[in-house]
This record gives C-alpha cells, structure tokens and sequence, in this order.
C-alpha cells in the first residue's frame, strides 16, 4: 500500500456543477496551476470541463503546453508573465496570454505578425494588489484601446485579481479602478471581464462578471477569509499510508531529531512512511494528528525527509500484529477519522494553497477515482 493521494474526481465534478449553479451565467475558468493544487492538472482538468468549467488558469507556458501536449483543447490563460522567446510558442498552441505593459502587447504582436497567426492575450490591470498590470488611469486606458484596436491581436479578457476580501470598502475601491479601465475599453472592442477567485464568488456575486476564477472551492475547500458555506463541497484529496514499524519506548525517553519529544508514559510508537520530501511540512512536527481505525494519533517529534512516528499506544498494543494491515488517514477520510486539510494548513501555520501546493511531491503516487 505504502503512502499514496486519493483524488475523487466525482467529487470534483460535484463542485464544478455546484460553482456553475452559484454563478448563474458568469462562466468558470478553473485554475488548474501548481498541478491542479497538487491533485493531478490533466485528470483534473478534463474533469471541470466536462462539468461546466469554459476555460482553465495556468501559471507557466509549460503547465500550459503539458494540458495541449495531452489533448486538451479548452482555452486556456497564462495568468503570469512568460518570456518573450515564448511568445510564438502560446501563439501557435491558442495559448491566451496575460499583458501587463503596453511594451509587452506590442512585442507579442509583432511574435503574431511573423507567424501570420492572431495572437490571443487577456490584459492584466492592476486594481489594488500591486503586483503587475496596468495602473487604472486615461494613460493605460488609451494603451489598452490601442492594443483591443491592434491588428494581429485578440483581447479575450481584460482582468484583474482583489487583495484582500475581507476588506469591502477597498474591494469597492479596486472595483471602481478596474471597471473605470473596463467601461473605456467596452466603447471600442469586444471582450470578457473577471475579477473574482474563490472568496470573492462566495462573498461578492456582484462581482463575477463574465467569468469566475475558482481555485480552492474547486477543491473543496472553503477559503480561510471567508465564513459563508453557501455550496455542497466536497474534498477531493485524501492522503493516506501505512505502519511500517512498531515498536516500545519507554517512559521518559526521547523520540526523533533535536529530542523534541519525551514519553510520559510507555509508548507505542509506529512509524509511517511520509515525510517532508513527500509534501508533509516539517512544521507539523509535534502539533499533528492522524487517524488510525477512527482514533487519533499524535505525530511525535521532528517530521523526518521520509517518515514519521506517531503514538498508537491507544490502538495497538504490543504483541497485536493487526498494525500491519492499518490504514493511516493523514488528509481526508471519512467520519470520525477524517481530518480537514483546513486543520493541518493551521497547525503548520501555512496557508492551505501552500499546503495544496506542498502536495504534488511526485514520490507520492495519485490513485483517481470516481465514487
């Protein structure tokens, strides 16, 4: 058995068709960057467009070319900058992509001019966060024109990304800024507008728009800046592994590297095949749990590269060899063994994108299922 991810896609499909409900007409491009959040970017993929999602979000030109190279014909949005040597590359695979400066759209223009092929590009503005795209003023709205207006050049979508949720009067800010961009650019071309990732669908319907950027609520799970659980989400990943050894430590005595840990009591300690190189942070060391036939398991002491040790002094006592069939729920499961990534992100003091992301550690195998 040894440690693998469980990815439900059904459960996925289930999310995709519960966001579409909640968006009413806006579409879903589903943001499938990081390997999907760890849960597998092709299988994943194929899934949400099966199941109401129009496009997908990738962060790099190689996320992009491994879902064409695979058969998916979707369209799909670079969300971050690529260099210039790619810009032929996105051009002549329908790749969209995303323009931050006026300099940039006429570089990729001239990419489209020499390969006699238009240029898809989605144009970034930069509302609030502060990271990259166009500042919303009449000097970036007359280049945005310019470059809606350019021949060899189809703006898909103009669009922007909210900093922070939970504050509504800078959410109302960052909306003026990007429809001021939006209203100016509606007289000249066509195009399609969005501005809301997961917490912002549940918090703000009035802003998704003509599509929506679901990433963690795809995944099913709820945002940490948010309360509202408006839609039927269901976790897609599970982790689970095994027992590997058992065995007696005594009262007093330390467990693992810097002794972090000492027994208060006579201890069965087991050990588990996962560890910080499979995407389990070393910060949950001492402050985590599993789940072994229903029961909690506290990790103890350091998390090792490869394994961990855990106390299964209430589940197993010493001479019950039953440990070698025992199934370890690390993420997911169900009923009273089942543990919320939400739980593990806080105990590690990661955010669970961090946490998601930590995940798509290739010595962990994915088994996709449909139940």
């Amino acid at each position: 058995m040894k440690s693998y991810a469980q990815i439900n896609l059904n459960n996925l499909a289930n999310n995709t068709k519960a966001i579409k409900d909640w968006v009413n007409d806006s579409e879903i491009m589903a943001i499938v960057k990081a390997d999907a959040y760890g849960h597998g970017a092709l299988q994943c993929s194929k899934t949400v467009i099966e199941n109401g999602a129009s496009s997908l979000g990738v962060a790099t030109i190689n996320e992009a070319m491994e879902l064409r190279e695979a058969g998916i014909k979707a369209p799909i949005l670079i969300l971050t900058h690529i260099l210039a040597e790619d810009y032929e590359k996105a051009i002549d695979n329908d790749i969209a992509i995303t323009v931050s400066r006026f300099e940039q759209g006429i570089e990729i223009q001239q990419a489209s001019i020499k390969l006699k092929k238009p240029a898809k590009i989605q144009v970034k503005v930069n509302s609030g966060l502060n990271r990259n795209g166009f500042r919303p003023d009449e000097d970036t709205a007359r280049e945005i024109i310019m470059l809606g207006t350019a021949k060899n050049i189809i703006v898909e979508g103009i669009y922007s990304h909210l900093s922070d949720v939970r504050d509504k009067d800078f959410v109302i800010n960052q909306q003026k800024r990007f429809e001021f961009i939006t209203m100016n650019a509606e007289h000249y071309f066509s195009f399609k507008k969005h501005i809301s990732a997961s917490s912002a669908i549940l918090e703000y319907p009035e802003l998704n728009y003509d599509i929506v950027r679901p990433g963690l609520i795809l995944y099913g799970i709820n945002p940490t800046d948010t309360n509202i659980k408006l839609l039927n989400l269901k976790p897609v990943m599970s982790l689970y592994s095994e027992i590997s050894h058992i065995h007696k430590v005594p009262a007093g005595e330390s467990i693992g590297y810097e002794r972090s840990f000492f027994t208060n009591r006579d201890t069965m300690a087991a050990i588990v095949p996962i560890g910080y190189a499979d995407g389990y942070p070393s910060t949950l060391s001492n402050n985590a749990r599993v789940t072994i036939n229903d029961k909690s398991c506290m990790v103890l002491g350091k998390v090792c590269m490869d394994q961990i040790i855990i106390d299964v002094t209430d589940v197993f006592e010493e001479k019950n060899e039953s440990w070698k069939k025992a199934e370890v729920t690390l993420i997911g499961g169900e009923g009273k063994g089942k543990i919320k990534i939400e739980e593990l992100a806080n105990n590690s003091s990661l955010g669970i994108r961090e946490l998601l992301c930590l995940r798509s550690s290739k010595r962990v195998p994915r088994i996709f299922v449909n139940s």
